[in-house]
């Protein structure tokens, strides 16, 4: 059993591809390979933590796409997400606004959006319930910022545009330049 961690997968999100540069043609397509991707890394009995903003587009497709994933899903909400009820309604193992965890002797707190001064968009999306500062965490796993960053010093951006679209182990993670 491995553990994976990702974000922003924006499932049916037409418009990501152009704002994120994606390779993909049209919207099904990038449904489609993310999918197959994930699948092809992650087996049923493996964890992905997705650290937010799953699914956007018609909220009726949000489950299908979730159904499909394999492993044992733990949401970390995004601010695209649906409300933790709803989320837990779609099938997710567990939901939260964020988590700490041990891992691998590392205190790692995980969010969907990195610290206020790391966030490019933090004058439209900022919440403060999301955000102590990082100081007490050795690692701080995030999502949010698509392809503006990969790792700031002990902070690291899980989202699918910087990692091919692909969930990483920890390890992984840890080995991400800083400065990229």
């Amino acid at each position: 059993m491995a553990t994976y961690f990702t974000s922003d997968t924006h499932f049916g999100h037409a418009n990501i591809i152009k704002y994120s540069s994606r390779p993909f043609k049209d919207v099904s397509h990038m449904n489609e390979e993310m999918i197959r991707i994930w699948n092809e890394i992650v087996q049923p009995e493996d964890t992905v933590y997705h650290l937010g903003d799953f699914a956007m587009g018609p909220k009726d497709q949000h489950e299908g796409f979730f159904k499909r994933l394999n492993g044992r899903k733990i949401l970390i909400r995004g601010n695209h997400d649906q409300s933790h009820e709803k989320m837990l309604a779609m099938g997710w193992d567990e939901v939260h606004i964020s988590k700490v965890e041990v891992i691998d002797g590392k205190r790692v707190y995980m969010a969907h959006v990195p610290p206020r001064k790391h966030d490019p968009y933090a004058d439209r999306f900022y919440k403060t319930e999301f955000t102590p500062e990082p100081p007490e965490y050795d690692i701080w796993l995030c999502g949010h910022v698509h392809e503006k960053f990969l790792r700031r010093g002990n902070i690291i951006n899980v989202g699918v545009d910087r990692w091919n679209f692909k969930p990483q182990t920890f390890q992984a993670l840890l080995e991400a330049v800083d400065g990229t």
